[in-house]
């Protein structure tokens, strides 16, 4: 999360979107049984589950 957020204000974006994204990608996380998103693979991330 802490390279998510890097990102993010390197994107000069405010503080509330920072915020809400955060909160969309713990949700996602979440979601797939709190497993990250970069251990999942591209079919997790696009929508298309095994």
């Amino acid at each position: 999360m802490d390279r998510f957020k890097a990102h993010m204000r390197a994107k000069h974006l405010a503080y509330r979107t920072e915020k809400i994204y955060c909160l969309w990608v713990l949700d996602f996380i979440r979601f797939h049984g709190r497993r990250h998103p970069e251990d999942m693979g591209a079919a997790f991330v696009c929508g298309v589950f095994p």
